[in-house]
């Protein structure tokens, strides 16, 4: 049961572009989130208690709902899931 090395390449490499492509957008968004807490000092203005801003209390607002919206959980069981098998289906057919 030996795999063709071309559909072994393609398997491959759709594997690692798909990596890439998913980190590069979670490192996206990673850096839109850091970028909204440091620009409004949403960590500083909560640990004194400060009152926010609108915009600040807006800034909250989008980290909130874009950390309940995101998908990310997801993501990950999935690339777990997809790596497990692929070292099960390695360890099996080997």
């Amino acid at each position: 049961q030996e795999m063709a090395p071309d559909m072994f390449k393609a398997v491959w490499y759709s594997g690692i572009i798909g990596y890439i492509l998913f980190f590069s957008f979670r490192y996206f968004i990673s850096q839109k989130r850091k970028k909204a807490i440091t620009q409004s000092n949403l960590i500083e203005q909560i640990e004194n208690g400060e009152t926010l801003s609108e915009n600040d209390r807006q800034a909250v607002i989008y980290l909130l709902s874009s950390i309940q919206k995101s998908r990310e959980d997801l993501n990950y069981m999935f690339i777990f899931l997809t790596s497990a098998l692929a070292v099960l289906y390695d360890l099996l057919t080997d």
